[in-house]
C-alpha cells in the first residue's frame, strides 16, 4: 500500500481492479435502496453515490493504466446505478434498448447541469495526479523503477493484447518522455492534468 494505492507484486493493477469492482457492487447493493428513495432530491443522492460507492470503486485508481473499454465499464456502472436512482420507467411500446438510451441522455444532461463528473474521468485524473507525486519523490525511491513496469499475465508472458500495457505509456505518449521533469512544478502538473483528460476523452470520442 503506497500513496493511497495498492501494487500486485507482480506490478500489475487487474487484481486491485477486479476487488474494487466487487467492493462497489456490495457497496451499490447495500445503499442502492437508501439512493433511490425519491423524498431525496436526485442530485443530492447521486453527490452521496459519488462520496460512498464511486470512492469504493476508484481506491487506488492511481495505479490504474485504463484502455477504452475498462473507462467505458467504469462508466457504465455508474450510468446503470443513476438510472435506477432517477425513477424513469419505461414507456408503452418501448424497447428495453430504447429506454436505457433516453434515460441514459437524461442522466446525462443532469450530471452537466450539476457539475458532476463521470467516474472514468475521474480515473484518468486521478492516474495523472498519482504520476505528478511519484515523479516527484527522491529518484532513489524504490517507486521510480517498479512503475517502469511492462504489466503481465498471470502466465508471466506480456501483456496479452496490443502493446504492452506499461503504466506510464498514456503520459509518454502525451507529455513526452519528460513528463517527469514537467511533473516538478504541482501548478503546471494541474493544468497539464485537464489536457491529459480532455485528449483522452477526444481520444476515445467519448
Amino acid at each position: 500500500n503506497l500513496l493511497g494505492v495498492w501494487l500486485d507484486p507482480g506490478a500489475r493493477f487487474e487484481p486491485v481492479w477486479r476487488h474494487r469492482w466487487k467492493e462497489a457492487v456490495i457497496h451499490w447493493m447495500s445503499r442502492g435502496k437508501q439512493l433511490c428513495r425519491r423524498q431525496v432530491p436526485l442530485r443530492s443522492r447521486m453527490l452521496r453515490w459519488m462520496s460512498t460507492i464511486a470512492k469504493t470503486l476508484l481506491w487506488g485508481a492511481g495505479c490504474w493504466s485504463l484502455k477504452f473499454h475498462e473507462i467505458c465499464a467504469l462508466n457504465s456502472f455508474q450510468f446503470r446505478c443513476f438510472r435506477s436512482m432517477s425513477g424513469r420507467n419505461i414507456r408503452p411500446g418501448e424497447t428495453t434498448g430504447e429506454f436505457i438510451r433516453r434515460v441514459t441522455h437524461w442522466v446525462k444532461e443532469k450530471m452537466t447541469l450539476w457539475d458532476i463528473e463521470p467516474v472514468g474521468t475521474n480515473a484518468i485524473r486521478l492516474h495523472h495526479t498519482w504520476a505528478g507525486h511519484v515523479a516527484r519523490l527522491d529518484e532513489s525511491h524504490f517507486l521510480h523503477p517498479l512503475l517502469r513496469h511492462v504489466s503481465r499475465c498471470a502466465n508471466g508472458r506480456r501483456a496479452c493484447w496490443g502493446r504492452p500495457r506499461e503504466w506510464n505509456w498514456r503520459l509518454d505518449e502525451f507529455h513526452s518522455n519528460g513528463w517527469c521533469a514537467l511533473a516538478l512544478d504541482r501548478n503546471l502538473w494541474k493544468i497539464l492534468g485537464d489536457s491529459f483528460i480532455k485528449g483522452r476523452l477526444w481520444e476515445m470520442d467519448l
